[in-house]
């Protein structure tokens, strides 16, 4: 039997999160109680809640704790603190939020019956040994899994505890495990392990077909060290520290991206960069989907267009009319045409313009995407929240002799 249940409180508007309130804790321990008492033959269990629900987090964890020796899937979205020892040696799913104030992280795990494991909040005391293939053993054999997801939160961890284990792990050298996963062929990593060989050292198959990195530059540094010869889908999400030199942020950005990159494609994801970006130092040949979220002025996107040889969907964020008068675009397209005007990229298929950096004209904005049309001949569909749908439908038409890709493209209102 599979239990299925959502503690959630939403309408169509709210979510309502219940802090502290003895009442529902008492009556939800009631429940639990009779869940564990009239359906003992549960083992699979689903329940959503938000994370800071204490009153869901009472249903988790008897339940969790409770069944944990009979469970083959087990995902809770809010907190879980373990008691039980041990979960069933054929658990195949599980997808939780560890509490780090408990003292036991996780219950031990048989490796080699798990698919999918997803860990989420991971502190400092994070270890392979919990799914050690036997208490006197290093060696970890997760035979059968094919998606692991950790997310480590560091935030939540004590600097001193932090320092401790480290300078444990130094002189005793007792938290190197040998990590097998024959089958792996998704990865996420999100945040920054306390010791990144704990990611590194483990023995990945030749080729994965996604690997996915979340936040730092350092989380993407780590990807350069796996032990695997090819990556099919490199998915990066960057939060480039201001700590973080510009020399560093071009190596190791080039090393994942460039033209000599283990990866076939990668998508890629700037959220933040404490500089402006230098287009003449980027080499990212292998970049097929890119979203910036720095605003990006007209020059710069013309200048890095050409350099991304790959791209096949752009989405500006922000897009910036620093540096531009509306007089560089009064001169007519047709007199453009005459003095060959050129294609800024060959692969480029969809486009999204999503917002003006600060409060910039939109006028000018809308210049700047039509200028950009004639130039990308491969382009199959533009979204622009700043240039009406109509102009666009008009611009097209009325330049679709001189630009043949105009007259397919598709313009999403």
């Amino acid at each position: 039997m599979f239990f299925d249940y959502d503690t959630r409180s939403v309408d169509a508007n709210y979510e309502y999160v219940f802090g502290e309130c003895p009442q529902l804790e008492r009556l939800m321990s009631r429940f639990s109680s009779r869940v564990m008492r009239n359906m003992p033959n549960i083992v699979g269990i689903k329940h959503k809640s938000h994370r800071n629900d204490n009153v869901g987090k009472i249903f988790s964890n008897k339940l969790v704790n409770f069944f944990a020796t009979q469970l083959r899937r087990v995902e809770c979205y809010p907190e879980v603190k373990f008691v039980a020892p041990r979960f069933a040696d054929n658990l195949e799913y599980i997808h939780i939020y560890s509490d780090p104030s408990s003292n036991t992280l996780l219950p031990e795990i048989n490796p080699r019956s798990l698919r999918k494991m997803v860990l989420s909040d991971l502190s400092s005391s994070f270890s392979w040994k919990y799914f050690r293939d036997d208490e006197n053993s290093n060696k970890v054999s997760f035979m059968n899994l094919d998606c692991l997801e950790l997310s480590f939160n560091r935030i939540m961890d004590d600097i001193e505890a932090i320092a401790s284990r480290m300078e444990s792990i130094r002189l005793g050298g007792s938290e190197y495990f040998n990590v097998v996963l024959p089958k792996l062929k998704h990865m996420y990593i999100n945040g920054n392990p306390v010791m990144p060989e704990m990611i590194t050292s483990i023995n990945l198959p030749s080729h994965m077909e996604t690997v996915t990195v979340a936040e730092t530059l350092e989380n993407l540094s780590l990807c350069a060290e796996l032990n695997t010869s090819s990556i099919n889908h490199l998915k990066a999400t960057l939060n480039v520290d201001c700590f973080d030199s510009q020399e560093t942020f071009y190596r190791v950005t080039n090393s994942m991206f460039g033209k000599a990159s283990i990866c076939n494609k990668v998508s890629l994801e700037l959220r933040n960069i404490p500089f402006e970006l230098d287009v003449e130092r980027i080499d990212w040949g292998k970049v097929t989907e890119l979203t910036v979220g720095n605003p990006i002025t007209y020059p710069q996107l013309t200048r890095l267009l050409p350099r991304m040889t790959s791209l096949q969907e752009l989405v500006v964020s922000q897009f910036s009319c620093n540096g531009i008068e509306k007089e560089m675009f009064t001169v007519d397209i047709e007199s453009q045409v005459k003095q060959s005007l050129k294609s800024l990229s060959n692969s480029l298929q969809s486009v999204w313009f999503l917002n003006i950096a600060d409060d910039g004209p939109y006028d000018l904005a809308a210049l700047c995407v039509q200028h950009l049309l004639p130039q990308l001949p491969a382009l199959l569909n533009i979204k622009s929240f700043y240039c009406q749908a109509e102009a666009l439908e008009d611009f097209a038409y009325d330049y679709q002799d001189y630009f043949p890709h105009l007259a397919y493209l598709n313009i999403i209102d």
